[in-house]
């Protein structure tokens, strides 16, 4: 299993090497408050009624990368993951007998936005299709898989990353229109419809704990 350098943006993700989007509440909230008079004179200091209060709570949003395994739809919140890696699948990850650490990658990563110094990261891949399906249960593969890099890592300094199948763009998404759902995993945040498609909302936090 091998990353492949340099993957095209625009057939990956628009998740940007080592850096992750604003969610849109935060770039809301920088624009109006550059918009804001500076002259207390100017300023509005009437305090916000129940009403604006709750039509704010109501309007947060969250960017979401939506993403597929074994043709389940599922979503994480973007500024959890670094960056999104295509892979060439060998016959190391058939071989892998722990889903949790099914092999290790690498990648070259900028560290630096103003030259071309770079260093050598490491990633355990989490074999996610293993991880939520039953032990029985047959495996499609794709030839061409993506590969989800979170900032999080393990007591070895690996970066944890998710093997999936394929990824779409970055969404913004109301935080009311999550539904909480009962189920046996404890990574399922609940479930949220976006674009005629229902996402499996995953907590990166729990399954990379």
């Amino acid at each position: 299993m091998t990353a492949v350098p340099d993957p095209d943006p625009d057939t990956e993700s628009e998740t940007p090497a080592d850096s992750t989007p604003k969610p849109e509440s935060e770039s809301e909230s920088e624009s109006e408050s550059e918009s804001q008079p500076k002259s207390g004179l100017d300023t509005d200091t009437r305090q916000p009624s129940p009403d604006d209060r709750t039509r704010t709570r109501t309007q947060s949003r969250t960017r979401i990368l939506p993403f597929e395994s074994q043709g389940t739809a599922y979503c994480i919140d973007t500024q959890r993951v670094s960056r999104v890696l295509g892979v060439t699948l060998d016959g190391s990850l058939q071989a892998a007998t722990d889903p949790w650490y099914a092999g290790e990658v690498s990648f070259e990563s900028q560290w630096k936005q103003t030259d071309a110094d770079s260093e050598t990261r490491q990633v355990r891949v989490v074999d996610l299709a293993r991880v939520l399906s039953s032990p029985t249960a047959p495996l499609e593969r794709p030839s061409d898989a993506k590969l989800l890099v979170f900032e999080t890592t393990d007591d070895d300094e690996r970066h944890y990353g998710w093997l999936v199948d394929d990824v779409d763009v970055t969404a913004a998404v109301g935080e009311e229109e999550l539904v909480p759902t009962r189920t046996s995993h404890q990574f399922v945040t609940g479930r949220i419809d976006y674009d005629g498609t229902t996402l499996v909302w995953l907590d990166d936090r729990a399954l990379n704990d």
